[in-house]
């Protein structure tokens, strides 16, 4: 009895080192006991012109690339787009099937070298319908071509691999000394600004909408264009090299062929801002505003980075992290015109974005001169645009001028008389001008709302 339990623990041993040997690769290749399925030619009805799944390679039908590099001995399938009574010639390759939806034809790649496929489709309707479809007259039957360009490398198929992937995100690179342009293109492009966190092997956390580059080392980067990306929940990708997932959850990324391909996970959150609304929450300038985020799941909250940004003045801080972002936004209105004042400034935490952009509207009421004792410097303020603030006083929507306070809140160099300027103030939007010994007071102008 005590030799059948040595060879029961050498067992159990043996597979334990096997396990953890498996674990400890960089990036474990998926198990061949884990089939993938391979889509049929249904597949190719979601595009005008496809390339079809290449055997062991690739899984699924893939919009057609320009060019694409292959080993030999490797067959082809692509389809065109057009109905049955179209006429579709192919060039290089051999049409294997016509149906409602196109045309599937295939290419063996027997040699090395360079091969154009090619398919040209004619439509082939009565010419009743062309003149009705076309307002012109024209009867000339719509045509249209396709090429994909065939790169064959003699090698064997398993250089077709990838060796190693270094999944990592670009830093956004906003702080303090970023220019508004810097700040708003970031605010608007619509991508996540979130952290690429490492939180175990081959295992990573960041919020939905980021950008992720692969980072793969291929064993021949000249087969990079036949590359397939698999994320779970989503239709795979071909030649990749950043992804996108858009939902929130735990996903494997997979790539390479099936037989040999590399993976990892990735753990996304989506963030949402719940201090403020637009439209219901308006943002003003000069004042500390408390902007706060959760996270779905919950409990990633203190991995949010927020940036802010404005098209005019200033917003400080640029940056921060956590729950919640306090800025102070500070003369964001300006002209876009001559005539019409706007503000647009925003904040962004991680994929989630708050932007107030508005243009303000009114006429000038009245004009009647002002003068100021000498000793005092002149600035005319009028509130032309209310926040629903206590601290503006309306009456109605025509709202007051006040005149003869000093100094001016905003800075004019002495012997200036600069055109007016915008700004917000304790939740109104203000018009302003300063007077000096070598100008004239303006006018105190009452502004009407629209």
């Amino acid at each position: 009895m005590r030799w059948k339990g040595l060879i029961l623990a050498a067992v159990l041993f043996s597979s334990l080192v096997a396990l953890w040997i498996a674990c400890s690769q960089d990036n474990p290749a998926v198990p061949v006991d884990q089939p993938v399925r391979v889509e049929g030619d249904n597949g190719a009805d979601r595009f005008d012109w496809a390339i079809g799944p290449i055997e062991g390679i690739t899984t699924v039908w893939h919009a057609a690339p320009s060019t694409i590099t292959v080993p030999v001995g490797t067959t082809l399938r692509f389809k065109a787009q057009g109905a049955l009574s179209s006429t579709i010639r192919w060039g290089t390759a051999l049409e294997v099937s016509r149906g409602d939806l196109g045309s599937i034809a295939e290419c063996h790649i027997a040699s090395p070298g360079q091969y154009e496929v090619s398919v040209s489709v004619r439509e082939t309707r009565s010419r009743q319908d062309r003149i009705r479809e076309y307002a012109d007259g024209d009867d000339r039957a719509p045509t249209f071509r396709r090429t994909c360009i065939v790169n064959a490398i003699d090698v064997a198929f398993d250089r077709v691999k990838v060796v190693e992937l270094e999944p990592h995100v670009k830093p956004f690179g906003l702080g303090a000394s970023s220019s508004n342009w810097e700040t708003s293109k970031t605010l608007r492009e619509g991508n996540s600004i979130s952290q690429f966190r490492h939180i175990g092997p081959n295992h990573y956390l960041t919020a939905v909408n980021r950008p992720v580059a692969l980072g793969a080392t291929l064993s021949d980067p000249r087969f990079s264009t036949i590359i397939e990306t698999r994320i779970s929940g989503e239709r795979p990708i071909l030649g990749a090299e950043t992804i996108l997932i858009s939902e929130s959850g735990q996903h494997t990324v997979s790539v390479g062929p099936p037989s040999s391909a590399r993976s990892f996970v990735i753990d996304t959150y989506k963030v949402s801002i719940t201090s403020h609304q637009i439209g219901r929450d308006a943002i003003s300038d000069d004042v500390p505003v408390t902007f706060v985020a959760k996270t779905d799941p919950p409990g990633h909250e203190q991995d949010i980075t927020w940036i802010s940004s404005t098209k005019f003045g200033i917003a400080e801080p640029v940056v921060g992290h956590g729950p919640t972002f306090t800025v102070e936004f500070h003369s964001t209105v300006g002209l876009d015109d001559p005539v019409t004042p706007s503000t647009w400034l925003g904040v962004r935490a991680d994929n989630a974005v708050l932007v107030q952009d508005q243009f303000i509207f009114g006429e000038v009421d009245t004009c009647t001169a002002i003068s100021c004792p000498p000793a005092m410097q002149y600035c005319e303020f009028e509130v032309v645009w209310i926040n629903d603030h206590a601290d503006c006083a309306a009456e109605g929507l025509v709202l007051h001028s006040v005149a003869c306070v000093g100094p001016c809140p905003f800075d004019v160099a002495p012997g200036d008389c600069p055109e007016t300027r915008w700004f917000m103030y304790k939740g109104c939007l203000w018009r302003g001008a300063r007077n000096s010994a070598d100008c004239q007071p303006p006018c105190a102008n009452r502004f009407v709302l629209k």
